[in-house]
């Protein structure tokens, strides 16, 4: 049996214990403790924060003992999430047929989100996709075509 606490961050630790492979005992459902887990559980907690705008986020020393009557582990894992970097604008360069509107339309991470720099490749491939449909595939009347895009960042920290 497992308790465990995520010291507090912006979001849930629901969140944060998602993808982990050491789990919190619920009720009708016993905890995990895989010590050798911790390594990456602690790079997914990381990823986690990183995905949701917190660059400099850092998983402290994991601080593992028992229960007074040894029955379960207990576990605190320190967060250091650090300043959270915000989507402050997008500015398209080079595109002479399609209105920034319409792009900013089809950004998943537009301005306001959380910036995600493990995304960027991502966010560069969709809109590079949506951008090469025919115009009907769009459902619009005015299409622009691409068979390049680069994506460069100009974030604010909040």
């Amino acid at each position: 049996v497992m308790r465990g606490t995520i010291s507090p961050t912006a979001f849930s630790e629901k969140h944060l214990k998602q993808k982990m492979k050491n789990k919190s005992r619920h009720t009708g459902e016993r905890g995990r403790y895989l010590p050798e887990a911790i390594p990456n559980d602690t790079t997914s907690i990381e990823r986690a924060l990183h995905e949701e705008g917190f660059l400099e986020a850092k998983v402290g020393e994991w601080n593992v003992g028992t229960t007074p009557d040894g029955f379960a582990h207990t576990m605190t894992i320190p967060i250091h999430e650090g300043t959270r970097t915000m989507i402050k604008g997008v500015t398209f360069s080079g595109n002479k047929s399609v209105d920034a509107k319409e792009l900013l339309k089809t950004l998943r991470f537009p301005p306001g989100k959380p910036f995600n720099p493990l995304a960027l490749d991502e966010e560069r491939q969709h809109l590079l996709l949506h951008l090469q449909l025919p115009p009907k595939a769009q459902k619009r009347k005015k299409a622009g075509f691409f068979n390049s895009c680069l994506v460069c960042s100009k974030v604010a920290h909040t």
